[in-house]
């Protein structure tokens, strides 16, 4: 193998979205400004290292839904300048170096650290292509498991525990944001090797928080089935048919998962406005289990997760989500620039609700999975989210700056599965050698991670190819590698020529 080094809730009286409730306008500015005092580190800047598969702001449309087209243009990021900037900010407010290069990501209270916000960074930092904050991220998510192997999900410091045991959302996103890892750098192995993490989070999930009969999404590695207990917002039917293709000898399973949300979503979801609950029983119905009976701080993750598996897979399979999309842009289309909540899953409007937040105005990402009669309408909720601005607390903040990378094409699906096989390794050759501009790969007979370095191990360029690979770089000596099945070719020897 070709090897190269890269530089719960759980037994909780409230979870982070109920504590970020109880707080009010002021003391959420109060908050951020003392955020503001807290940063003093210097972080990596956004496409770091070069290498990258697929760097940020290079993605500008999906297979499948609708993107904002009023994004802007021109400077460093072209259509995804305002999310850069977003993430930037978040990333100084929030982001604080840990020892040992662990980094963490500081909740509401400017102290304490929640196991989702580690899950949440990841995402954010592996489709910013910023491998560093990745990988000290996940360092502290990997120093602070549990016996499952899950982060216990609160901290008060970099090295304190305040709360035991997983909650499953945090594990989805990073489990998801590990496979994207996969993708951006995949032959990296120190200090991880992201598949082989994604697998073993992944496996763990399955076996310690999700029910095995009926493959409903548990709350934590603490919660039986028979807890009369289930988030909706945790149910993630687009990070289940990843994990099928990631986790192949469980596909089966995971199949099963997709079909499970789907139908406890559409039951839960409200007929007309399309809002989940906060909080539901194993049947799906409604109820105050954990808090509010309401479509509030936990529920509007929701949107995200559906606009998601249409803009991905599209409405004809993604058939849950895109009800639940089609229902929101309809019951929304008119209050693009009133996103609020928390509201009744009734509601007449989102502006009833009671806060205008980063948090509330995932809707707009539910508008992106609906259909092009309500373009004009996510025009306006984009620009109500930029609007919004940097200073709110972590909650609110952090799914401020999710909310743009999707809307500007930064959430990308990740093809995990990519590679040749161990046959068509004996014939993977290029030619010509030596060679000018492009080279050509032999023996590939479907698109193929490959990685080109330089006589001392640096990445100068990766990415997929059907064959042909054009190399920007000067004459030199280098090595190529492609991804098969079980790993890596050894590298093949190139010389380019002027």
């Amino acid at each position: 193998m070709y090897l190269i080094d890269f530089c719960a809730i759980a037994c909780k009286p409230q979870t982070p979205k109920q504590l970020f409730m109880n707080l009010t306008f002021t003391k959420m500015k109060a908050l951020a400004a003392g955020a503001l005092l807290l940063s003093h580190c210097t972080y990596a800047q956004i496409n770091t290292p070069s290498g990258v598969t697929k760097p940020f702001a290079t993605n500008t449309s999906y297979a499948y839904g609708i993107m904002p087209t009023n994004l802007p243009s021109g400077g460093t990021y072209g259509a995804s300048g305002d999310a850069a900037t977003a993430y930037t900010a978040w990333k100084t407010k929030f982001v604080q170096d840990c020892s040992g290069g662990s980094k963490r990501v500081l909740y509401d209270d400017n102290s304490s650290t929640v196991s989702e916000g580690i899950a949440y960074g990841m995402l954010l930092a592996a489709y910013a292509a910023d491998q560093a904050t990745f990988n000290g991220l996940y360092k502290f998510y990997k120093d602070n498991m549990n016996a499952n192997k899950v982060m216990n999900w609160k901290y008060s410091s970099c090295t304190s525990r305040s709360g035991d045991n997983g909650a499953t959302d945090a594990e989805l996103d990073a489990a998801m944001a590990l496979l994207v890892a996969e993708y951006q750098w995949p032959a990296a192995t120190s200090p991880y090797d992201y598949k082989t993490e994604a697998i073993n989070l992944i496996g763990n999930i399955r076996l310690h928080e999700m029910d095995a009969s009926t493959h409903q999404t548990l709350n934590g590695d603490n919660w039986s089935f028979n807890a009369n207990c289930r988030n909706p917002s945790y149910f993630s039917p687009a990070y289940y048919r990843e994990f099928s293709k990631a986790e192949t000898g469980q596909s089966s399973f995971w199949n099963s998962a997709v079909t499970t949300t789907q139908s406890f979503l559409l039951t839960n979801r409200n007929s007309t406005t399309g809002l989940v609950s906060n909080w539901a029983d194993q049947n799906a119905a409604a109820n105050s289990c954990n808090g509010n009976n309401e479509y509030g701080w936990d529920a509007c993750r929701n949107p995200w997760r559906m606009g998601v598996d249409v803009l991905w897979n599209g409405a004809a399979t993604a058939t849950t989500a895109s009800n639940i999309c089609l229902k929101i842009a309809a019951w929304s289309n008119g209050y693009g620039a009133r996103l609020k909540g928390p509201l009744a899953q009734n509601a007449a409007n989102p502006g009833v609700g009671s806060y205008k937040s980063g948090a509330f105005a995932s809707y707009a990402l539910a508008v992106m999975g609906s259909s092009s009669t309500y373009q004009s309408h996510l025009n306006t909720c984009y620009t109500n989210i930029v609007g919004i601005g940097s200073g709110e607390a972590y909650f609110g903040n952090t799914l401020r700056v999710v909310n743009l990378f999707v809307l500007s094409g930064n959430f990308w699906q990740p093809d995990v599965t990519v590679g040749i096989s161990e046959t068509q390794e004996e014939s993977f050759r290029t030619y010509p050698n030596p060679f000018t501009n492009s080279v050509t790969v032999e023996g590939l007979s479907a698109a193929t991670n490959y990685i080109i370095t330089d006589i001392a191990g640096r990445v100068l360029q990766s990415g997929s190819t059907m064959g042909v690979i054009e190399t920007p770089f000067s004459a030199g000596v280098y090595s190529l590698a492609v991804q098969t099945n079980s790993g890596w070719t050894k590298a093949v020897k190139m010389i380019k020529v002027d």
